[in-house]
């Protein structure tokens, strides 16, 4: 364990570091100390500034090669330096996006402990988010929802922020955002009528949903995302071959 665990952090240290990814696997005979492994990593990640998150094949229903199981449990999951309440458990959700729009507003030159707010706040937003999200390569579902709850919060519409929360857990809802928050701000407020639908997360877009999260991840000032499965020779029970591949 001594040795792994070594390796395992200069792991972490060198995919910090270079901003890549990796891919490990633990094999060990039952009660040889696996899933207590894992948790040492991810108690160690997060010292370093990582989320973590610890899935289980069948206690959370996952098939790793359908995204779309992966993905809801995912975000349940997740957790994140910082994340913690007297008040009961965590919307991991909430807490993530809230997390990037303060780093956006920090950014911007938004003072969070300010008396008042900048009057241009919502102009500075948007200028940030051009020079961020919306020069990414994400899907255009997810750049407009996150768009959205960072001008909702500088207006105060919790609303839209629940449902972008809900749509970001992937609940299966259909959900749609104003218009408005996708046009340039204006001194007249106001904007483009109308909504614009988001897909819900599911099997056509889960891939690309979990690509936009990491994104986030980074983007809310963490490291990266330690995700470990556990209890993965659930895979050998699969239907077919392929899907064992």
């Amino acid at each position: 364990h001594a040795n792994w665990l070594a390796a395992q952090r200069e792991l972490l240290e060198e995919v910090g570091e270079d901003g890549h990814s990796d891919t490990k696997f633990v094999r060990g005979a039952y009660g040889a100390g696996k899933s207590h492994f894992l948790g040492v990593v991810q108690d160690e990640a997060r010292d370093k500034g990582w989320a973590t998150a610890h899935l289980e094949c069948r206690a959370d229903h996952v098939e790793i090669d359908r995204f779309e199981t992966l993905y809801p449990a995912l975000v349940s999951k997740l957790v994140m330096p910082g994340a913690s309440s007297n008040d009961g458990e965590v919307d991991t959700a909430r807490y993530l996006l809230e997390r990037w729009a303060s780093e956006l507003r920090r950014t911007a030159g938004i003072r969070e402990d300010g008396i008042t707010r900048p009057f241009d706040a919502d102009a500075r937003i948007f200028r940030r988010l051009g020079d961020t999200l919306h020069r990414s390569n994400l899907s255009a579902d997810f750049v407009n929802a996150l768009t959205a709850f960072a001008r909702a919060q500088t207006e105060g519409d919790y609303e839209t922020m629940i449902a972008v929360t809900r749509w970001l857990k992937a609940d299966g809802d259909r959900i749609s955002i104003h218009r408005r928050y996708m046009g340039k701000p204006t001194a007249l407020g106001g904007g483009m009528a109308g909504t614009i639908p988001l897909s819900p997360i599911g099997r056509g877009n889960a891939t690309e949903a979990m690509r936009g999260l990491l994104w986030l991840i980074r983007s809310a000032g963490f490291t990266g995302l330690v995700l470990c499965i556990d209890e993965i020779e659930e895979l050998a029970k699969l239907r077919t071959r392929k899907r064992q591949d």
